[in-house]
Parts: structure tokens; C-alpha cells; sequence
């Protein structure tokens, strides 16, 4: 941080961050004497951090105090850490709901969430650089090792940001409030809590509140400031770094041109004005581990992070070809990194677009489509290595035509047929469709918002023909006996009548951006269909 261009304006929020932990009584001086033998301070540490806006302009300067959470010892000083976050897929199902049923959204933040939760065990922490106690209190000195550091210590009175089961705490004391007002927690996403008026996403501190009418939301929001320090920000604008906007035309469109802008930028193309209109070649990536080196310094798991990112929340067009360069994060060569630039380049030339929201009024059903690519690489890769003959699956699952969940992910096992590579997709695909259907009905039974006829079927489209067969009449054949029983684990629901595997030309199906490169005329009329543009 010495060195750093913004030194002065860290500094100056290390001295309010530090003001704030002892007027809201989070840290109490003590004398290092008067510890407990069995305890250890825990170091402290300064995390700062650069707060920006969906445009990624900078919007504040953070400096935050922070245990460190690697010295804690376990059965000590924590126990439970886990603490989840909402699925985006759960977001997207929310809001395609909100807007096919005509709620309104407010978005609520928790200020300095972690701290409004309860310890759950004593634990001290050092003195923190570039402070000294004097006069009973931390005042900032230049000297990054003060003198008296080591005569005190801080009792920590609150859960702290860094401490290692802060978030389970702080989720728990969220839970058990909203619970209290009678809220019930999804059995699919413990992120998602529902009441009868009232819909709620949750995400370490920010919250999505849906409702009808804005009555609900102050009547809620008052009551949960008995409980909490927060902030109402009114009808979701950002959330998690992605810009949601309305026009006037029923629509919703989620866009990260800042994440866009970032990644060009790290790739070293900002100055650039080349373009490509297709995130990938019409060849499979492949190891090359004899070709040339890399020639660029950037980091590239760094780039390739972000770009995950930016597939799975906004923009299901990079899917793939984000993660055909993401199986070779371990030893990039040359190859690989024209692969990312030729991603780069493609955002480039749609920086400005998004997802686009826009529900079918007509139609509410939740379908999917499946697609499988069978041993792509095979005689691309070095045939000793196993998963050179991997197949990929590929699958979008859509609510009222809005695409809200997809995936595009090499098979764990090596299939022996085209066949059997799509019903291994198609079994894969049905792990998140069922929760999914799961979801809608708890929605529907526990709020008075009106669905239709939502859900009572579901249809899965599928391009081969044997794999549709296989599904809907089970029959054990030479051929198909040996697969696993894991992957007949949806025929009840098929059987029921619930789920419908139907075939699709393949022309018509739209995974298949998803499992391959395709040409632009085609990769392009399945963009259209998956995102409105």
C-alpha cells in the first residue's frame, strides 16, 4: 500500500474504519497481561479495496480491518464456516417471475453486516499496523511499527470481516430473523426466503425484495431496521456487478459493460480495433504442449476468472469458448492465449449488449434443451490421455422462453456412443431442471402471486433419437446395459408424465451453442433466441 497512487485516501478510511469499530463498541482495548493462557491473538491485517460502479468508475476508497482468519485454530476459535449464496439462476427465475406476474423490486444493503451478527467465541487480535494506543484509544501513527503494540491487544465483541465463521453467523442471525416473521426458506436454494406477500434473495449483505405494492415493502423494511442497520436503495438498478434496466417495451436488460471493459483492458486490447463476431474458431481448442510459448505477460487465470464470471451471470454466448480455454489454466501456451484474445475481441464488438429479459406471456412452461458433442476431441488431443475422448454436454433451461439457467461442461465419464454421450447430457441437464420445477411449486404454494399453469409439465428437447427412445422406454439393450443406474434417476418423473423428452431437428436446437463452435450465421440466429439480439 506504501507505494500505492491512492496511499493518502486509503489512509484516511483506515482512520474512520478503525473510529467505527470502537464507537459501535465492535473492539475493546485490553491489556495483552490480562489474557486468558490458552489464547492467541489472531495478526491483523488491512484489506483494501477499490468500490466501483457497474461502469467500473471508482466510487470509494475501502480500507478494512481484518482478523486473520489462517491463524484461527479449529475447535478454538471457529467451528461451522460454511455459509451459502443465492444461485444465479435462481435470480434470473426470480425476476422473470416479477415481471410475468407484476412485481416491483426494492434492493436493500446491510451496513457492515458481518459486525451486526453475534460472536460466538472469545478471540483477540494484534494491534493493527500503523496504529498505537494512547490515551485509551487507537490513534493512526506514520510509524507502520509502533512502539506499545505489543503491551495491548483487541477483544473482538462482534464477528469481524475475516474471521473465519463470520459469514456462517451472520447468515444464521439473517435466517433466524426472517424466520421469526414468518418467512419459510427454499428447500432448493437456502438463499431464498418466501412469504405470502412477499419474495426475498439473498446475498451475503444484499438483499432482493419482490412484492406487489409499495406498502409491503416500507411495512417490511421498517420492521427489519428493528433488527438491523441497512439501507433501502429503491427498484434494483445493480446488483453483484451487473446493470438491470428497464424500457419501456416490457423488457429487462442485464449488462456488465464495466467486467467487459476491465477484461479488455487486462488483455492489453483496449488500443485495438480489430473485431471478431464469434467468440470461438470452428476447431476445437486443443493441449499443444509442443507448441510455442505464450507471448503476452497477462495473467491468464486472472482473465480467465472474470470471463467465467461473466458467462455464467450475463452472457451465455462465451460459454463455451470460455470453457474449452479454461481446461489448459495450468500450462497456457500460444494457442490458448489467442483463444482468450479472440474472446476479448468478440466482447469487444458487443460491449454494450447484454441478456434481455423478455418473458412469454403465453407461455409459462420450464423447458430444456439438451445437446452432447460425442468425443469432440478425439484425434485433436494425445490419445494416451483419457480425456481426449470426453464428450461435452451442453444444456439451457428456459421459463417463459427466458433462458435462466445453462452449462457447458465436459462429461465426467467416457461415453461409447452417440447415444449414450446425449443421455448422459440429458441426465445431467435433469439435476437442475427437477430443483427447478421443485422451486416454482414452493413459490406457488407459499405465496398468492398467480403462476397459471405453471409447471405442470415440462419438456426436454433432445436431438437424437435412440437418447429419446432410451428415456421414454426404458429397455436394456447390449449396447446401453452397462450405463450407470445414476443416470436413470429422472424416468419417474418421465414415466409420471411431469417431464416430456421430445426429439428436435438439430437445426433447431438451441444447445448446441453450448457443446461446439459454429459458424456465425448459425451462432448467430441461436444468440437471437438465447438473448434478444
Amino acid at each position: 500500500m506504501r507505494k500505492d497512487p491512492d496511499r493518502a485516501k486509503f489512509e484516511l478510511d483506515m482512520q474512520r474504519e478503525v473510529k467505527d469499530l470502537l464507537d459501535s463498541e465492535s473492539v475493546k482495548i485490553i491489556d495483552r497481561s490480562t489474557l486468558p493462557k490458552t489464547s492467541k491473538p489472531v495478526p491483523a491485517i488491512w484489506s483494501f479495496r477499490r468500490k466501483r460502479a457497474p461502469d467500473w468508475t471508482i466510487t470509494k476508497w475501502k480500507s478494512r480491518l481484518c482478523p486473520h482468519g489462517g491463524e484461527q485454530i479449529e475447535g478454538l476459535d471457529f467451528w461451522e464456516t460454511y455459509a451459502p449464496v443465492v444461485a444465479w439462476s435462481t435470480v434470473r427465475l426470480i425476476l422473470v417471475l416479477s415481471m410475468l406476474t407484476g412485481m416491483k423490486s426494492r434492493q436493500v444493503d446491510y451496513i457492515l453486516a458481518y459486525t451486526q451478527a453475534p460472536i460466538d467465541c472469545e478471540i483477540y487480535m494484534c494491534i493493527p499496523a500503523q496504529f498505537i494506543v494512547k490515551d485509551g484509544s487507537l490513534q493512526f501513527s506514520t510509524d507502520p511499527t509502533p512502539g506499545n503494540s505489543d503491551m495491548h491487544v483487541l477483544l473482538l465483541t462482534k464477528n469481524l470481516y475475516g474471521l473465519r465463521q463470520a459469514g456462517n453467523n451472520w447468515f444464521d442471525k439473517l435466517r433466524e430473523s426472517l424466520h421469526a416473521r414468518k418467512f419459510k426458506q427454499s428447500s432448493v436454494d437456502p438463499c431464498l426466503f418466501v412469504r405470502h406477500d412477499i419474495i426475498i434473495v439473498v446475498y451475503v449483505d444484499d438483499c432482493l425484495l419482490f412484492a406487489r405494492d409499495d406498502k409491503i415493502f416500507d411495512d417490511f423494511i421498517q420492521d427489519l431496521k428493528s433488527d438491523f442497520n441497512l439501507t433501502c436503495e429503491g427498484d434494483v438498478g445493480a446488483f453483484l456487478g451487473i446493470q438491470f434496466t428497464r424500457n419501456g417495451r416490457g423488457q429487462m436488460e442485464m449488462t456488465q459493460t464495466g467486467l467487459i471493459a476491465k477484461i479488455i483492458k487486462e488483455c492489453g486490447l483496449d488500443s485495438e480495433s480489430k473485431r471478431h463476431n464469434t467468440p470461438a474458431v470452428t476447431k476445437l481448442l486443443q493441449k499443444d504442449s509442443s507448441g510455442p510459448q505464450r507471448e503476452h505477460q497477462w495473467k491468464y487465470r486472472t482473465l480467465i476468472g472474470m470471463l467465467t464470471y461473466l458467462s455464467m451471470s450475463s452472457r451465455p454466448d462465451i460459454a463455451f469458448a470460455v470453457h474449452q480455454c479454461a481446461r489448459f489454466s495450468t500450462c497456457p501456451m500460444r494457442i490458448h492465449e489467442i483463444a482468450v484474445r479472440r474472446i476479448c475481441r468478440y466482447l469487444q464488438a458487443t460491449s454494450d449488449k447484454g441478456y434481455i429479459l423478455q418473458p412469454s406471456a403465453n407461455s409459462r412452461n420450464l423447458d430444456c434443451y439438451v445437446d452432447a458433442d460425442f468425443a469432440g476431441m478425439w484425434c485433436d488431443e494425445i490419445s494416451e490421455e483419457p480425456f481426449s475422448v470426453k464428450s461435452r454436454t451442453g444444456f439451457v433451461i428456459l421459463f417463459a422462453n427466458c433462458p435462466v439457467l445453462w452449462s457447458s461442461k465436459l462429461q465426467t465419464e467416457i461415453a461409447l456412443s452417440t447415444t449414450e454421450a446425449e443421455y448422459i447430457a440429458l441426465s445431467q441437464a435433469m439435476r437442475d431442471l427437477i430443483p427447478m420445477r421443485t422451486l416454482l411449486t414452493e413459490l406457488g404454494t407459499l405465496t398468492k402471486f398467480t403462476f397459471g399453469d405453471t409447471i405442470t409439465h415440462s419438456t426436454v428437447f433432445e436431438d437424437n433419437k435412440g437418447c429419446v427412445e432410451l428415456a421414454n422406454a426404458p429397455k436394456m439393450r447390449p449396447r446401453t446395459k452397462h450405463i450407470a443406474l445414476k443416470y436413470h434417476h429422472f424416468r419417474s418423473h418421465v414415466a409420471s408424465g411431469d417431464i416430456k423428452i421430445k426429439w428436435i431437428d438439430t437445426k433447431h436446437q438451441l444447445a448446441d451453442i453450448f457443446t461446439k463452435p459454429l459458424a456465425e450465421p448459425l451462432f448467430n440466429s441461436l444468440r437471437l433466441l438465447l438473448l434478444g439480439w
